[in-house]
């Protein structure tokens, strides 16, 4: 009569794979939390938070405010873009100034103005909207004389405000589409490797559980 195999224990299921699958899910998470914050200030600086308040009111970023037709005079720093914005009730459509504005520079020469700034922008904000209409360049630093036309509609006024550089807003607008890109993909990994990981440990664990209600009573 052959006798019986001796019994060996099961194998132990080892947890150290799903287990390090859920953590490296779970970092990549974080990672992409980090990504979205990134990705919110760079959207929030594409904004031009600082041209008008929660109110429609001029923000801080506004240098003067011109009544349309009015001049002012603002000091204005050298080899800088500035934007001129008019600022209408936000109803108003197809609004715009009779004629072109005209800046005179400290030492009295005409500065040269553009039909529009470097970044064209519209802000709208407690029922009024302000549209860049114009911009220049200032040549040297100081006190700049800066007339504006009437406009199309009654107190309509014009903001001076320093303009956005064209390349920094480009590079401000690829850089967040890049970054909801990575966050796109490390949002869906991240998730995937958590649940994957989570339901692979259960799956294990359950596995290990069964392996050792397996094991024979001690005689």
């Amino acid at each position: 009569m052959t006798a019986p195999a001796p019994w060996a224990p099961p194998r132990r299921t080892s947890l150290v794979a799903p287990v390090t699958l859920t953590a490296v899910g779970v970092v990549v998470l974080l990672v992409a939390a980090a990504v979205a914050v990134v990705v919110v200030r760079l959207f929030l600086g594409l904004l031009p938070l600082d041209v008008l308040d929660g109110d429609g009111e001029p923000g801080p970023g506004v240098l003067a405010v011109i009544g349309a037709p009015g001049s002012s005079t603002v000091v204005l720093d050298g080899d800088t873009d500035y934007a001129l914005y008019l600022l209408v009730p936000h109803e108003v459509a197809h609004v715009g100034l009779d004629s072109r504005p005209e800046v005179t520079a400290p030492d009295g020469s005409a500065v040269d103005v553009r039909d529009a700034a470097a970044v064209s922008v519209n802000a709208s904000r407690g029922g009024m909207t302000a549209s860049t209409v114009a911009g220049f360049t200032t040549g040297e630093a100081g006190t700049y004389t800066v007339a504006v036309p009437a406009a199309s509609v009654d107190d309509a006024r014009v903001l001076v405000v320093e303009d956005e550089q064209a390349m920094r807003f480009l590079s401000g607008a690829l850089g967040t589409v890049a970054g909801v890109a990575l966050l796109c993909v490390l949002a869906v990994a991240g998730l995937g490797a958590t649940i994957g990981g989570a339901v692979w440990w259960v799956h294990r664990a359950r596995a290990a559980d069964r392996s050792g209600s397996r094991r024979p009573a001690p005689r």
